[in-house]
């Protein structure tokens, strides 16, 4: 009789909690849905993402002593989880360098979808008539748009020439003034000019800036009010680098690759152009830290020992790293002012930190 009684009392119990609502909170690997990247990030502590608040608490606190490394932003589930500045603000905007190249391609996937480009495998010329420039071999008519976007045109280059290609009077002629040094498709050589042709490409297709074209068509859309932007001496952004963004602002990028170009409200890049940009075209991976990388439309795809993400990465340690598996977008900056040997080695300091100290910290 005993039993029956704390059975019926136990059952009720169960029921009673049932009846309660209970706010569900999703797992570390569960999917949060849509994250509305118009609004500004909403901030949660680490714990409410089944994080742990010391572990990320830690982390912060570390990355002061990381060569070179101004500031760092973790988003997961569309949470703002952790940020710090070690040089600067939240609010100050961020050379991020050659993640520049990835913004371009994103451009790029929203001109064609708007019918302003054709398609991929659109020809380069004569889209850049605008810039009178006579193409010296006859491969440059070869040249499609997704040869710009994988770095594989074919141009005599060599990436240690960024500096004197910068300055030179017309940064158009000094790229196409040379014969090609491969047929185009055949070869991987990381190109900075292809980009920088990439952009006037887009810019004349929209007939805009490509600024006002990047406000109008993507930023708007993910709440990004402030930005700058380089130009060249022919008046066209640099395709290749010299877009500055808060660190904040950075994550915004990342997450939308997450969310497959979605805004949370509608779809702002192509989700085919997306799956595009990360698949890898590279036969033999690069390294950087712990990553081994691959190549897709101006976006590096990462393989770790934990996950597979994709990357943007700009020149001494700019870099979002994101985790589609985790919903996990880290955002850093740092120090650009150096050479390469010191800027590699600065590199690899702060991938290790984000994928060792911050990745493997908080799972």
């Amino acid at each position: 009789m005993h039993g029956v009684i704390y059975g019926l009392w136990f059952l009720t119990l169960v029921l009673s909690a049932c009846s309660k609502q209970v706010e569900v909170v999703p797992r570390a690997w569960e999917d949060p849905g849509l994250i509305d990247l118009h609004r500004p990030w909403e901030v949660a502590s680490p714990a409410s993402q089944h994080l742990v608040d010391d572990a990320v608490t830690e982390v912060m606190e570390r990355g002061a002593k990381v060569q070179g490394l101004q500031s760092i932003v973790i988003v997961k589930n569309g949470k703002l989880i952790g940020e710090k500045y070690y040089e600067g603000t939240a609010e100050d905007l961020r050379h991020m360098r050659s993640c520049t190249k990835t913004i371009v391609s994103l451009l790029a996937g929203i001109a064609i979808e708007q019918k302003q480009l054709g398609s991929v495998d659109q020809p380069i010329f004569p889209d850049l008539s605008p810039v009178q420039v006579q193409a010296k071999d006859t491969f440059f008519q070869s040249i499609r748009l997704k040869h710009l976007l994988t770095m594989t045109g074919g141009f005599h280059w060599d990436e240690s020439d960024f500096t004197r290609w910068i300055d030179a009077p017309n940064q158009f002629i000094d790229i196409l003034g040379h014969d090609l040094d491969h047929p185009p498709g055949t070869y991987f050589n990381y190109c900075s000019p292809s980009s920088h042709l990439l952009g006037a490409i887009i810019s004349k297709a929209a007939g805009a800036t490509l600024d006002s074209y990047a406000q109008t068509q993507l930023f708007d859309y993910l709440g990004i009010e402030h930005s700058s932007w380089l130009q060249d001496h022919e008046g066209y952004q640099f395709g290749a680098f010299g877009l500055q963004l808060t660190t904040r602002d950075m994550a915004k990028i990342g997450y939308l690759l997450i969310q497959q170009g979605h805004n949370g409200i509608i779809q702002v890049v192509p989700a085919t152009y997306i799956d595009r940009c990360v698949k890898n075209i590279l036969t033999k991976p690069q390294l950087l830290g712990p990553l081994q990388l691959g190549f897709g439309y101006s976006i590096w795809t990462t393989t770790s020992i934990h996950h597979t993400g994709y990357l943007l990465w700009g020149y001494g340690g700019q870099f979002i790293y994101c985790v589609p598996s985790e919903y996990l977008v880290i955002a850093s900056s740092a120090a650009y002012d150096l050479d390469q040997s010191d800027a590699t080695k600065q590199e690899t300091s702060i991938m290790h930190y984000i994928v060792d100290a911050v990745h493997k910290s908080i799972y």
